[in-house]
């Protein structure tokens, strides 16, 4: 989904520019140059909006696009568009237990252990318990949904005529 917000851009004394979304709290950025700071407040639009996705919040509605310039070292405002797929941001607690990942992986507490041994998922340690990232779930699971695709269709019989 694209998601249109005025952003203003300030010039800085020192050089480059500090960028703010003002209908979405908190999103701020900079860049040395203007094509930087597109690139960078772009990034972190995105992830104010993934952020209110996953908590299950309500995104802000922009207000209406403005294009603006007060001089040549006042600030600027003009609109920037960012794409948000919701589809591949993880609804719900960022973290789950060993026994909430293994349910969502089909594998028991003890091989999600494993797969964090391996580097294969992300976790954190929350006093005597691991707590596995919910992205890193999700991601492995995607992957072996890939791999089991590829495995299946190499293990169709040939059919051979004639």
């Amino acid at each position: 989904m694209d998601y249109i917000y005025n952003v203003v851009f300030t010039p800085e004394g020192i050089g480059g520019f500090s960028v703010e979304v003002p209908d979405l709290p908190g999103c701020f950025s900079q860049g040395e140059t203007l094509r930087e700071s597109v690139e960078n407040i772009t990034e972190a639009m995105a992830l104010y909006i993934e952020d209110c996705i996953a908590s299950q919040e309500d995104i802000p509605d922009p207000s209406p696009i403005q294009v603006e310039r007060q001089g040549d070292e006042a600030a600027m405002t003009f609109p920037v568009a960012v794409t948000v797929d919701p589809r591949y941001v993880s609804v719900g607690e960022p973290y789950l237990t060993t026994t909430e990942a293994g349910e969502l992986l089909g594998v028991n507490p003890s091989r999600v252990r494993q797969l964090v041994l391996s580097g294969r998922l992300e976790s954190r340690k929350r006093g005597r318990d691991l707590q596995i990232a919910r992205w890193s779930v999700d991601e492995y699971r995607k992957s072996r949904a890939v791999s089991r695709s590829k495995a299946t269709s190499a293990q169709l019989p040939v059919l051979i005529t004639g």
